[in-house]
């Protein structure tokens, strides 16, 4: 189209439609970085969902597994079972160290050396029992906080006396 003087004008529908164009580029690639981000972010909060289940079921097989071995210690006649159990037991612990968070290991690793490497023969059976018991209840207040509830009012001292 020509204007009276002979330049060239553009035509108004040629100029919305550029407009309109860009604007649909600008919209497309704002909402596919946000998408990106967003994509990445929920990546992130499924893969720590999947590391505390796998936490979670870690924490369950050591639980079990300690359970058994304590099932056969002592019990005349079943020392294979208790070796079995313990072998069962010792990996369960040692797997620990590949998943759990610190604040579960550290109860974890006072709770296993309190049971099974230190002496305590010199110890009354009460007093034995009451630091097995804020022990054990240590260990599984940090795991139900790690893996289980999360969000926990019950204190290891409550938890020891169940």
């Amino acid at each position: 189209m020509r204007s009276r003087r002979g330049e060239k004008v553009v035509d108004a529908g040629i100029i919305v439609a550029i407009i309109s164009a860009a604007s649909a580029v600008i919209v497309a690639v704002i909402t596919a970085l946000l998408g990106l981000r967003s994509y990445r972010r929920q990546k992130a909060v499924d893969r720590e969902e999947d590391l505390r289940k796998e936490r979670a079921k870690a924490y369950a097989a050591y639980l079990s597994t300690y359970t058994e071995t304590e099932r056969w210690r002592g019990v005349s006649g079943k020392q294979k079972e208790f070796g079995e159990a313990l072998l069962k037991y010792s990996k369960n612990y040692s797997a620990l160290f590949n998943v759990a968070v610190d604040s579960v290991i550290r109860p974890t690793s006072k709770f296993h050396e309190f049971v099974f490497v230190e002496s305590h023969g010199d110890w009354t059976w009460e007093k034995w029992l009451a630091e097995w018991k804020l022990r054990h209840a240590a260990m599984l207040v940090a795991m139900r906080e790690d893996a289980f509830v999360q969000d926990t009012d019950i204190a290891a001292d409550e938890l020891a006396e169940r």
